[in-house]
């Protein structure tokens, strides 16, 4: 009777509207010592050969889905204390009709497919080349850095190249390949070039001290590897017109548009036309601006003879105002 009773259990399953109760007998497990998936989770079937004598409980068990399977290149063991940890959690005191035979845990791993560095390679360097070719004369590019054979899950491989954000072509410029496997994201991959991007540029022919406006006549029309640039470059004349150097600059410099600026209103060292109102008479007069400045800035001048100083507020292109000074 005893025998018959260890053969014989009770499982109780508990659901959202209440308790299901089945009838089963005790049940092997056979421990397979390695196993290679093709799918993203594993279940019981997976990992053990099982044997017993109700179909439909094998069955429900096999289904157990024991965790997710590793990304390629890694490993996840298994052991039978785990196993028995899981079942008994879904099914409380299954874990005493369980025998066991074969290995002592289970070595999970993913099925893998190769991606040739030639292929992926080949792609970011076109999608990059298409680029440069639209925005620049002639360009040269070749890849940055050690690159091998990458290990995907198997199924059909899709790439998607792109330079996220955009933004300036550099000396050291990244594409970015979004991978997917049958359909779903599995990494981005950072691929990097060494760039060379030429282009028509502006190259200044003399040096220009800092604040010295920027004349046509100083620079001239070349073709230059603009990637290593720190800046936007120039490449027509007129961009020029009413600017001046933000900071000093030496010959043989190609323009960017970060290296110089708008001139202001009034510049220093400047004869500006001074504006003072005295009731109903406005009188105008000159003199020299002792700083730059702009709309609303107030700044000192100087009386052309060198006299004497004082204070006017800019008001516009070689204007300023002033009131109850001493002119």
């Amino acid at each position: 009777m005893s025998a018959v009773l260890r053969c014989v259990f009770v499982l109780v399953f508990v659901s959202g509207s209440g308790m299901a109760r089945a009838h089963a007998s005790s049940f092997e497990l056979e421990l397979r010592d390695k196993v290679l998936l093709q799918h993203r989770y594993y279940t019981l079937a997976d990992v053990a050969v099982m044997r017993g004598a109700d179909p439909a409980l094998l069955k429900r068990l096999g289904r157990v889905r024991l965790g997710r399977v590793p990304r390629v290149g890694r490993l996840t063991r298994l052991d039978r204390t785990r196993i028995a940890q899981r079942l008994n959690r879904l099914i409380p005191g299954i874990r005493k009709y369980l025998g066991w035979r074969g290995a002592e845990f289970v070595e999970i791993s993913s099925a893998q497919s190769e991606l040739k560095k030639e292929r992926y390679l080949g792609l970011a360097q076109a999608y990059l080349s298409d680029e440069l070719g639209r925005k620049f004369i002639k360009h040269e590019i070749r890849p940055a850095g050690e690159y091998r054979t990458l290990y995907l899950p198997p199924g059909e491989v899709e790439m998607v190249p792109s330079r996220g954000s955009g933004g300036k072509i550099g000396k050291r410029t990244c594409v970015w390949l979004d991978i997917s496997v049958s359909g779903e994201h599995y990494r981005t991959l950072p691929v990097w070039f060494d760039v060379a991007a030429f282009a028509e540029v502006l190259e200044l022919q003399r040096d220009l001290p800092a604040g010295s406006v920027v004349d046509p006549r100083w620079v001239k029309r070349s073709v230059r590897d603009v990637a290593n640039l720190r800046g936007t470059p120039l490449g027509v004349k007129d961009q020029l017109e009413g600017k001046r150097a933000r900071r000093a600059l030496s010959a043989g410099t190609v323009l960017v548009a970060e290296g110089i600026e708008p001139l202001p209103p009034v510049v220093k060292g400047q004869q500006v036309k001074v504006r003072s109102r005295a009731g109903n008479i406005t009188l105008t007069l000159r003199a020299r601006a002792l700083e730059d400045g702009y709309p609303g800035d107030a700044i000192r001048l100087e009386r052309l003879d060198g006299s004497d100083s004082y204070v006017a507020v800019v008001i516009g292109e070689n204007l300023v105002a002033v009131g109850g000074a001493r002119l």
